[in-house]
Order: structure tokens, then C-alpha cells, then sequence
């Protein structure tokens, strides 16, 4: 009993949830810049506007007299003249449970209750701090089916401070990637549960987490290919699923049915202002699908994900024995390209200010998976101890590489959306600021980019 309590996996979570706890409290993001600024102001404006001024159309702006609430806000204005968020409303669902406590707080202590005092940016912060600690939970459990204690602590480490998700965690919490990394744990999850054993429980929670994860970016709808490519991985098997499906067809309308659900708010909010069920909210925003900015993407010193997360490259090395796992053997791979391309296809490919790519770390959880074959090719080689050594060394000073990163990110010394490869060589494991640091800068032409015209991808 106590070897089961005491094991190498809890034990991870564990120095998972003090370390991440310890970086918020050190930061304190909520003392100064608070918690709900940039693309957190459009995803959170729902609740404010909606339970706390009663006006979902904005018209409050023009009339609220506190210039702080009036800076947090953050709508677009149609050709038509109404005026909504850019983002959809799924970060909404997701933070107001945080957000009635923080009311609560609010109304009965001296804070404003006005939707953007202390309570709420606290509140907020903590919202992802609490979904990432459970996508880490249900994370441990899905590789304990496949991968021994030590290969699961270690990737689950190597996730938690050695990714974007640390910085998405505990500095910029409240954006989107904290919470898309727990839907689609939690939504495999349930999907694993449901092959084993179909039951409408599973069947619920793969239909709540697909609309949600939608509702959170219209993109992750693709997160429906989990439940449909699990355990394919050639014809024999698609047959076998088909017939899975047949089988449990009313399953299958389920959670055609329960997708729905998280829709509907954001349908309701669209007829209300828009007059129509459907509206495209990010108005002159598109892909360019024929030019999708792979190389970039992956290398490019402005965001590129193995520039600034490094660690990642265990886990695609990973990729080549994913055989061991058949069960994804098709899965990742498929869903890795068609997200990678949809993502990458984007106008602004790097996402604008943001630290890495930030947009990857809403599929780690698949990524965990060819992480922890990696780490087991790695302990199972015999008496090649260089190997070990090198892997060990590249794994502590990628590590320790993110968590200064994430600092010289906090203070500029990474620029937002300005980097280069100049730039980047100069900042590089420096706590300084270089004399020419604003001339080595190379903004990018957001209008350029607008019409895939934008080159400079250094």
C-alpha cells in the first residue's frame, strides 16, 4: 500500500503543483498587469457584459464611468454597426465558475463589483491554473496504460516546465491553451473509457468536450478526429470501427446531440446582436492555405516552436515508434498534419504576441504519447551510457532553458512579435538588454500579412 501511494508518477503532480503554484505566487500576475489583458479581454467580456452591466450589445461603453472598466474593453464594430467580441464565447463558459465566486467576493467585501477588480483578475488566474492540473491528472492516468511509472513522471515533468505550457500556466494562464491542453486530455480520455466499454457517461463527455472546444476556437473542431481515428490504423481496423459504430449507433447520436449544447450559447449571442445564428467574428481575418508557414513555424526565430521549445524534439523523434502504441499509430500523426497546416495557415501564423507557438500547446497531451516512447527507447539502450548522458544534460538544460526563457519573455528581453535571428543571439541567456536592442527589432507587417504578403519570417 505504501509503495502504491509513494510512486514516481504522483509524485511529479505533486512537485508539478508546487512548482507551478510557486512560479504564480513569485510573479504575481495579478499585482500590476492583472490577468485579463489582450485576447483574455475579448474571450471574458461575455460575463461582465451579460451578469453584471445586462447588456450583451456593449452600449454600457458609452456610458460607464470607470475609465479602468471602460480600457478592459475590447469589441469590434460591424459593417452593420453592432458592436461584439472578436473571440466566441467558450473561455466564457469555461471561467464562469470562477467568476460567480469572484462576484460574490466582490459584492460582499470592499472590491468593485464591476467585473475587473482584484477578485476577478484572482479568480481568472486561477481558472487555468485548475484546468491544466487536471489535464496533468487525467494525463497521468492515460500513460499508466501504457508506459511505467519513471516514463510517465518524467514526460509529465517535461510537459508541465519544460514546454510553453509553463509559461501558459502560470504567466499568461488565462488564454485559450491551458484550457484546449485540458479538453482534449479530458476528451481522450473519455474516449479510450468508451472503446472499452461504450457507456453514455463517456459518450456525454465526448460530445460536451468537442462543442467546447470549438466554442473556445472554431479550429478545434478538428479535436473530433480523436474519437474517430482512435484505434484505426489500417483497413482491418477501419472495418472494425465502422462496425463499433453501427453497433452503438445511438452512442453515436449522443454525442452528435450533446455537441450541440455548448454551441448554443454562442448561437443565441450571434442572433441576438448579429440578427443571424452564424457570424464570422474575427470580420476581415482569414487562412492562406495555399502558403501555410511550415518552415517558419517550426524554426523561425520569431515564434518557431523547436527554436523556443526545444524539448519538443524528444517527442517527434518519438513519432517513429508509435507502433508500440497502435492504438495512435494513425491518430497523432493524422491529427498533428491537419492541425499543424490549418494552424500555420492562419494570416498571422505567430499569433501575436505570445511566447513560442502557442497554439501547439493545446495538443500536448497528444504529444505526451511519442514523448514517453522516446524516453523509454532512451532507458531501455544497454550500456550506451553517452547516450543516456547527452539526453539526460539536454533534458535539464532545456528545462532550465524554458523557465528563463518565460522570464525574458516577462520583461521584453524575448520580444512579443519582434524577433529575429540578430535579435535572438544578442538576448540569448543574457539578463540584460542590449544597447541596440529596439534596432536588431523586426516588427512584422500585419497588413502585409493580411494579403500573405508579409516576408520577413526571420
Amino acid at each position: 500500500m505504501i509503495k502504491n501511494f509513494f510512486s514516481f508518477s504522483k509524485l511529479s503532480v505533486l512537485i508539478i503543483l508546487i512548482g507551478w503554484f510557486y512560479h504564480m505566487n513569485n510573479i504575481k500576475p495579478w499585482n500590476g498587469n492583472g490577468t485579463i489583458v489582450s485576447d483574455v479581454i475579448s474571450y471574458y467580456s461575455y460575463l461582465p457584459a451579460t451578469f453584471i452591466y445586462d447588456d450583451p450589445h456593449f452600449n454600457f461603453i458609452d456610458t460607464v464611468s470607470d475609465e479602468y472598466v471602460k480600457s478592459k474593453i475590447w469589441v469590434l464594430t460591424s459593417p452593420e454597426g453592432f458592436r461584439h467580441p472578436k473571440m466566441s464565447l467558450g473561455l466564457s463558459l469555461m471561467y464562469s465558475p470562477f467568476f460567480g465566486i469572484a462576484h460574490f467576493i466582490a459584492k460582499n467585501s470592499s472590491y468593485p463589483a464591476n467585473g475587473y477588480s482584484l477578485p476577478y483578475e484572482i479568480l481568472i488566474c486561477l481558472s487555468a491554473f485548475f484546468y491544466a492540473f487536471l489535464g496533468i491528472l487525467l494525463l497521468r492516468k492515460i500513460l499508466l496504460n501504457y508506459f511505467s511509472e519513471k516514463i510517465t513522471a518524467l514526460s509529465l515533468l517535461v510537459l508541465a516546465f519544460g514546454t510553453n505550457l509553463f509559461f501558459y500556466v502560470t504567466v499568461w494562464g488565462p488564454m485559450s491553451h491551458a484550457y484546449n491542453f485540458f479538453i482534449l486530455i479530458l476528451l481522450l480520455y473519455a474516449t479510450i473509457k468508451w472503446h472499452e466499454k461504450p457507456r453514455f457517461i463517456y459518450s456525454i463527455i465526448i460530445g460536451v468536450c468537442i462543442g467546447l472546444a470549438t466554442v473556445v476556437r472554431p479550429t478545434n473542431l478538428l479535436f473530433a478526429l480523436i474519437p474517430i481515428l482512435y484505434n484505426v490504423y489500417n483497413y482491418k481496423t477501419l472495418l472494425i470501427k465502422l462496425r463499433i459504430v453501427r453497433r452503438n449507433i445511438v452512442h453515436v447520436l449522443v454525442i452528435a446531440l450533446v455537441f450541440i449544447i455548448p454551441l448554443i450559447p454562442q448561437l443565441v449571442y450571434w442572433k441576438v446582436v448579429t440578427g443571424s445564428f452564424i457570424y464570422w467574428s474575427y470580420t476581415d481575418e482569414g487562412f492562406h492555405f495555399l502558403n501555410p508557414k511550415l518552415l517558419p513555424g517550426f524554426f523561425g526565430f520569431r515564434k518557431g516552436w523547436l527554436i523556443y521549445t526545444p524539448i519538443m524534439i524528444f517527442s517527434l523523434i518519438g513519432l517513429y515508434w508509435l507502433r508500440r502504441v497502435r492504438e495512435y499509430a494513425f491518430l497523432i500523426p493524422a491529427y498533428l498534419s491537419i492541425s499543424i497546416y490549418v494552424i500555420l495557415s492562419w494570416w498571422c501564423w505567430w499569433y501575436g504576441g505570445s511566447f513560442g507557438m502557442r497554439t501547439f500547446v493545446d495538443f500536448y497531451g497528444l504529444l505526451a504519447i511519442p514523448l514517453c516512447l522516446c524516453f523509454e527507447k532512451i532507458f531501455e539502450i544497454k550500456r550506451q551510457y553517452i547516450v543516456k548522458f547527452i539526453s539526460a544534460i539536454s533534458i535539464l538544460f532545456f528545462i532550465s532553458l524554458n523557465i528563463f526563457q518565460t522570464w525574458q519573455y516577462r520583461i521584453t528581453l524575448i520580444h512579443w512579435d519582434s524577433m529575429n535571428y540578430e535579435l535572438y543571439k544578442a538576448v540569448f541567456l543574457k539578463k540584460h538588454f542590449p544597447e541596440n536592442y529596439d534596432e536588431l527589432k523586426t516588427p512584422p507587417d500585419y497588413e502585409k500579412a493580411m494579403i500573405d504578403e508579409e516576408e520577413d519570417y526571420r
